[in-house]
């Protein structure tokens, strides 16, 4: 995963979001595979890979899940390195629905169906505002045509 992607696109810093430089690195960098198209493809069941309900998938393929697990692999964290404790946006971010940090999950929220495009939307509202809008995020095409 060492190819680099280019963003484009007016982002809060890393103190500013209440994140360490990797997790910010990370997150800034799950972006672009987001965008474009890196996370979204099948593995050798046929099953995509992206989904925001496991945090990280150990599989033969080395599969990497949802937004907080592809940060912490492309960052390099160990498992949970992506938390950041008391930041209830960051939470909102891999837990969509979530109103309180706790260990529980809120999987009814449509949140947790999002393709990778719908996932993008609300990473990139995050990096942005310091808000994941899942919202506007769930209301994005499944799949939009993908830029060459």
């Amino acid at each position: 995963m060492s190819e680099e992607l280019k963003l484009e696109g007016k982002f809060l810093d890393a103190k500013t979001l209440g994140l360490t430089e990797k997790q910010y690195c990370g997150l800034i960098q799950t972006l672009a595979w987001l965008e474009a198209g890196k996370l979204d493809h099948e593995n050798e069941k046929g099953i995509t890979r992206f989904d925001m309900g496991h945090w990280r998938q150990y599989t033969s393929c080395g599969t990497v899940c949802c937004i907080g697990g592809t940060a912490e692999v492309l960052a390099g964290l160990p498992y949970g390195g992506m938390f950041a404790k008391g930041n209830q946006e960051l939470r909102n971010l891999f837990y969509p629905g979530s109103s309180k940090w706790r260990a529980v999950t809120y999987p009814l929220h449509p949140g947790w169906m999002a393709s990778t495009a719908q996932a993008a939307v609300a990473l990139r509202s995050y990096l942005e505002t310091g808000k994941a809008d899942w919202n506007a995020a769930m209301k994005t095409p499944k799949h939009p045509k993908r830029r060459r």
